[in-house]
């Protein structure tokens, strides 16, 4: 009841000049805002967590090559790594950082991840901590090297935890 028997205000309008129908939806509409608001807390609240998780997931793959292959290419390192790949890892973390102009000559058989740690892992870690400001892919054959790329690219297109962690270098298709 409005005091001085003044007509309840509806917004700037008086509760006289609402229709039945608004007077209906009104308290509907009220309703919808405090969720909506409740829900956007939510909403934020979940970016924040999510936010952190992606800062504690790039600080700790910053300085560890193989700790970025598992964390981001969960699906290229399924299986244990050897001696040869930890030791590959090291290698190239340390071309990345002290021995920068290192080169390196890597032998192993064939399928045992060689070209998936140094020419997929090795070049996004390179890419996304922006350790090198040129990467050259040499191969074999230009039909090798441009797989290699294409790669590359595939991941930062369609790999939806670098997209997150790394908007700054990631292109999602159809935005450029």
């Amino acid at each position: 009841i409005a005091p001085f028997g003044d007509a309840p205000v509806a917004g700037n309008r008086m509760m006289a000049d609402v229709s039945k129908e608004e007077q209906i939806a009104m308290p509907i509409v009220e309703a919808f805002t405090q969720v909506n608001a409740r829900a956007m807390k939510r909403v934020d609240g979940r970016q924040a967590v999510q936010k952190s998780i992606s800062e504690i997931r790039r600080a700790s793959c910053e300085k560890s090559l193989r700790n970025f292959a598992n964390t981001y290419l969960p699906a290229h390192f399924r299986c244990k790594p050897s001696d040869m790949h930890l030791e590959l890892f090291e290698l190239l973390e340390n071309a990345a950082t002290e021995e920068r102009g290192l080169r390196l000559a890597v032998a192993a058989p064939r399928s045992h991840a060689k070209s998936t740690i140094v020419s997929l892992a090795y070049v996004l870690w390179c890419i996304c901590y922006k350790k090198e400001p040129f990467i050259y892919l040499i191969s074999h054959t230009i039909d090798q090297a441009a797989d290699s790329l294409s790669h590359i690219k595939r991941e930062l297109q369609d790999n939806p935890r670098l997209q997150e962690d790394f908007p700054e270098v990631c292109e999602v298709p159809g935005t450029f």
